[in-house]
């Protein structure tokens, strides 16, 4: 199937007709005026795989289109002017039968919503038949304040007229003052409403009435603006890029299992798991990076062990690092990556757009999840002082993380000096929680990744035993006893009853 041509100008419509007309004296033109409404499931699942599902409203009649990014119409059929909810509304058997062979019976949603103005040109050769169509329009948001895109211009060939099209392309770049666009026109109004959404974001802070998922997603959008600006392409990330990449998913993976009810299960589910999976291709990388540094400094772990073996195993380390960090780079550039980047914004933008005026308030839904939180955190502190083991020490300092992460961004809603209290005994459990973690994933690398990359190497395995030996020593049960002494002292604190008074407060 032929492609579309892309072009953007920062000329005006009226300037822009007045160009065109010089340059195609003979094409026949119309004016063209409506809304253009993207459609996808909750999850964008149609934008994951590049389709976009368009609905068109001009003069009184509404049509659905099927099309992939930077190609033509592959369906398109009229519609009735109330949208479907769902695929198994379309009233088209074509187009509803391809909808649900790629994303089945999904609900659908208004991802993006415009008003549209423009110019339609079509272009006719010397025997008078039309070759191609130029379609010229300025886009404008229908959302308080928002401004009009620049006029984004499309060149569609018809069938058979690939070759003239692509020529005629090249002309009217050397005459037109238009720039061509590497990508689709929708992705350049992706991008700008995207930064609207952003502009105009609550933050960190919400105050208490704010709608409690436009609250959410715009923190999520914050995180995200985090993670990206932290993964450099084609860079393989430092230890320091790497924390902040490894925190930013974590806030994002905690909000998003907090607030599934609000932001949607299905898109809940779905990204949790392209965390997940992120998170896992960067997780050896991290326990690395915190081995490494426990080994230069050296920490107290390491302090007996000797000074050959130590420099023989950050130099061990040092490869591998480099070998994890180049994997890892991989991961960073490849489509999956590069889609997440692109819908995980998209989709919290179309939450915020689809939020209505009596939504939830961000106060009374924090106040709920933020006490779902510190209940899961009492029972899992009371399964360690009960049996203490490594995986329940991992999950009660996971679940330490997901409720300081809880309260962060909505801090403000509580009083300031209870709460900072609350925040930093919070952060020095985790803290000590984090050393005996550190440790057992450190006792795992020598035993399992770094002893299979070492085979054949007696030098480096006998520096990791000695490592292994030396770690252990720490892992005794005098270590125990300073967490499970900690674990009380949090408690005998009132540090429980003050998070007690707290999150359950009725709203303010």
């Amino acid at each position: 199937m032929a492609g579309i041509f892309h072009f953007v100008t920062t000329l005006s419509v009226q300037d822009f007709a007045q160009a065109v007309s010089v340059a195609l004296p003979h094409a026949r033109r119309r004016h063209s005026e409506g809304e253009v409404l993207l459609l996808d499931s909750p999850t964008l699942a149609l934008r994951r795989g590049g389709w976009l599902l368009i609905a068109t409203s001009t003069t009184g009649e509404t049509s659905l289109s099927l099309r992939h990014l930077k190609r033509q119409t592959s369906l398109t059929a009229p519609a009735p002017a109330r949208l479907p909810e769902a695929v198994h509304d379309i009233i088209a058997v074509p187009l509803r039968q391809r909808l649900e062979g790629q994303i089945g019976d999904s609900r659908l949603l208004v991802v993006h919503r415009w008003r549209e103005r423009g110019l339609r040109y079509e272009c006719l050769n010397d025997d008078d038949k039309v070759e191609c169509t130029l379609i010229a329009h300025q886009y404008h948001a229908i959302a308080p304040g928002s401004q009009a895109s620049p006029v984004v211009i499309e060149l569609i060939a018809k069938r058979g007229y690939e070759s003239e099209t692509s020529a005629l392309a090249r002309a009217l770049e050397k005459r037109l003052a238009w720039r061509a666009l590497e990508g689709d026109g929708f992705e350049l109004l992706e991008d700008l409403h995207l930064a609207a959404v952003t502009a105009s974001g609550v933050g960190a802070s919400p105050p208490r009435q704010t709608a409690a998922a436009i609250a959410v997603a715009s923190v999520l959008l914050d995180h995200h603006a985090t993670m990206c600006a932290t993964v450099v392409p084609g860079a393989a990330p430092e230890a320091q890029q790497l924390h902040e990449l490894r925190v930013a998913m974590r806030h994002s993976r905690s909000l998003l299992r907090a607030y599934r009810g609000l932001l949607g299960r299905d898109l809940e589910r779905h990204f949790q798991g392209e965390f997940r999976w992120l998170s896992a291709g960067t997780r050896r990388l991290r326990d690395i990076d915190v081995l490494h540094a426990a080994l230069l400094a050296p920490a107290p772990d390491y302090v007996a062990l000797d000074k050959r073996e130590r420099k023989r195993l950050a130099n061990c380390l040092k490869r591998e690092r480099a070998r994890d960090a180049a994997r890892l780079q991989r991961v960073l550039a490849g489509a999956r990556y590069a889609r997440l980047r692109r819908v995980w914004p998209l989709a919290l933008a179309a939450v915020i757009a689809a939020t209505t005026p009596d939504a939830p308030p961000i106060g009374e839904a924090a106040a709920a999840a933020i006490r779902k939180a510190f209940a899961r955190l009492r029972r899992d502190a009371a399964a360690v002082a009960a049996d203490y083991s490594p995986t329940a020490l991992h999950e009660l300092r996971k679940q330490c993380k997901r409720l300081r992460y809880l309260v962060e961004p909505c801090a403000s809603l509580y009083p300031r000096e209870r709460i900072a209290a609350v925040q930093s005994a919070l952060k020095q459990l985790q803290t000590l929680l984090g050393k005996s973690c550190d440790r057992h994933a450190q006792l795992a690398l020598f035993k399992g990744h770094l002893w299979r990359r070492t085979k054949g190497q007696p030098a480096l395995r006998a520096a990791l035993k000695s490592a292994r030996r030396a770690l252990r020593e720490h892992l005794a049960v005098s270590d125990v006893d300073t967490l499970l002494r900690a674990l009380d002292e949090f408690d005998n604190r009132r540090h429980q009853a003050a998070l007690d008074a707290l999150f359950g407060m009725p709203e303010l």
